[in-house]
């Protein structure tokens, strides 16, 4: 891409008040570093951000524990606050959230294989205030801005479903009302489809599904517009 072209980008990305602030860290953080910031998609303000966070805020805090065993206890978390249909999960109250951390976290060890991981620790790590936050009235946690659980719950899902599972966990979720796209599932969808390999299953899916039905206003070809253009590849 031309350098007009990365500037266009990172200018439309900037309208948005949320994402300005993400891109402003990633350029203080590849400053000090001495790189330049490259995003040229939505989800990749995202991955950065996300892992510039973590990062830091392990080291502030002089952690031992691991950001990519952080990263993948908060996905699971955002995954079942929208899949599950325990009321508390989906509220993500603090009992359950720290009883379902404390149930992941061996399966998470085992599988990045972290086994000097304290478990314990882990947990307490996971919950720190950050990334995710308690409530006023500290009775729930909550992701500090809800595309973050929308990008959450969509690396859960890339990283951890097969194609058969991811396609009906999609058309599971997609429509409420088999007219438009689920306004919950909508964000997460859109993380999705930019960060696996290739989009157009999804992206044709979406709009050729005779389950889904569009409406007047093309909700759902706009839409899928909004997937492919966050999309590696379609």
């Amino acid at each position: 891409h031309s350098n007009d072209e990365k500037n266009r980008r990172l200018l439309d990305f900037a309208k948005n008040p949320l994402r300005l602030t993400l891109l402003v860290e990633i350029k203080q953080q590849r400053d000090k570093e001495g790189k330049e910031a490259e995003v040229e998609r939505e989800v990749e303000i995202y991955d950065q951000y996300v892992d510039l966070h973590i990062e830091r805020e392990l080291s502030e805090r002089g952690s031992t524990e691991t950001g990519e065993l952080k990263k993948a206890a908060l996905a699971w978390l955002a995954y079942e606050s929208f899949t599950s249909e325990k009321q508390a999960a989906r509220q993500l109250r603090r009992g359950w959230a720290r009883d379902f951390i404390d149930k992941i976290i061996p399966k998470l060890k085992k599988k990045l294989e972290l086994s000097a991981v304290d478990g314990r620790a882990a947990r307490e790590e996971v919950l720190a205030e950050g990334l995710i936050t308690l409530s006023a009235d500290g009775e729930s946690f909550q992701f500090f801005h809800p595309s973050l659980r929308d990008y959450f719950c969509a690396w859960h899902l890339a990283k951890n479903l097969d194609e058969e599972q991811t396609k009906n966990t999609i058309f599971d979720n997609l429509s409420n009302s088999k007219v438009n796209i689920d306004p919950q599932w909508g964000g997460v969808f859109v993380f999705y489809a930019g960060l696996i390999d290739d989009a157009t299953l999804l992206v044709g899916n979406i709009i050729h599904n005779n389950y889904i039905k569009d409406d007047i206003f093309f909700t759902n070809l706009r839409f899928a517009s909004r997937c492919a253009a966050n999309s590696r590849y379609i």
